[in-house]
């Protein structure tokens, strides 16, 4: 919407809004459509309430598990869809990454990824968002890798993705406990760099 003009990334989430609709402030600034994409707005994970709502509407075809891996009822989050409603497989998720790595795809989709690498909101000198994206820069002791990531996580169930573009390596990760695959996730794609470079060279 941004990349054709529908909204623009600076304009104040209250203006998008129904009328009467109250928005917190940031530091004493007006919450932007941009806050919201990196991540900066401020505002809670989940609104009050949503956590029971969730719990009593279950909608998920796999079996999630607490963190004693005793099945657990997964979350229905069909009021906030975008923070965790997606219903996704490992296929879907491997056709996403292959067109972030491409920039390819239909026209539009290709200049929408171009975009949203072009908006970053540094968060200190290694790392920074995108729109929807996270990204960080290893440092050099690391080999100084370029990871863009995005991680989740709902009741019984975690998940991320992660792609080295320099490389065009790609990690992806679903899970049905609610424990972080974030450690290992990151890891694995070191690895797969490391193994990439030395293929290359």
């Amino acid at each position: 919407m941004a990349v054709a003009g529908a909204v623009d990334l600076d304009e104040p989430l209250a203006s998008l809004l129904p009328e009467g609709a109250v928005v917190p402030s940031l530091d004493g600034q007006e919450i932007t459509v941009r806050h919201l994409a990196t991540h900066m707005s401020g505002l809670p994970r989940l609104p009050k309430g949503m956590m029971l709502r969730a719990l009593l509407r279950p909608g998920r075809l796999a079996q999630g598990h607490d963190g004693r891996l005793r099945p657990t009822p997964p979350w229905n989050l069909a009021d906030l869809t975008g923070a965790g409603g997606l219903w996704s497989t490992a296929a879907d998720r491997a056709s996403c990454v292959r067109a972030q790595l491409d920039c390819g795809g239909p026209a539009e989709l290709a200049e929408a990824i171009r975009f949203s690498r072009q908006v970053e909101h540094r968060s200190s000198r290694f790392a920074w968002m995108h729109l929807g994206w996270t990204a960080h820069r290893l440092h050099p002791r690391q080999g100084a890798h370029l990871q863009i990531w995005h991680n989740g996580g709902t009741g019984g169930f975690s998940s991320f993705v992660g792609f080295d573009p320099e490389t065009g390596t790609a990690v992806i990760v679903l899970s049905n406990t609610p424990r972080s695959v974030d450690a290992p996730s990151f890891e694995l794609l070191r690895t797969l760099r490391n193994e990439a470079s030395s293929r290359a060279v």
